[in-house]
């Protein structure tokens, strides 16, 4: 009970820590250097992470009418990240596909979120 409750009054803080880390990964110089040898794993991170921060903001702010917002916001968000790395880094790119897995892993987040809410709400009301 004690972990719940320091997570609901520390989720938004928690949602703006992530959105800082994720701008941090996204715009430092020479990325993040995971040795994968999977083509385009690079795609599940951006994925995993947009995953996270989505859940990370609905848990936040857990208000019915504030889900299509903060999905417009991440996708916006993800990709005016991309065109960032664009303008403001040296060695890295814009990728389309990479603002894609972005917009796949909130939507994906949305539809957990929803399932997982509404099922422990019956459980634990």
């Amino acid at each position: 009970m004690r972990i719940k409750k320091l997570l609901e009054r520390n989720a938004k803080i928690l949602a703006v820590l992530l959105t800082i880390l994720i701008a941090y990964l996204s715009l430092k110089s020479g990325g993040v250097d995971v040795k994968i040898p999977i083509k385009n794993v690079d795609k599940l991170f951006h994925f995993s992470a947009y995953f996270t921060l989505t859940l990370s903001w609905l848990y936040a702010l857990k208000e019915k009418q504030a889900v299509f917002k903060i999905v417009i916001l991440l996708i916006l968000y993800g990709i005016l990240l991309e065109f960032a790395q664009d303008w403001f880094t040296q060695d890295r790119t814009k990728d389309m596909f990479d603002a894609l897995a972005n917009t796949i892993g909130i939507i994906v987040a949305v539809f957990v979120f929803e399932y997982l809410f509404k099922n422990f709400k019956k459980k634990f009301g």
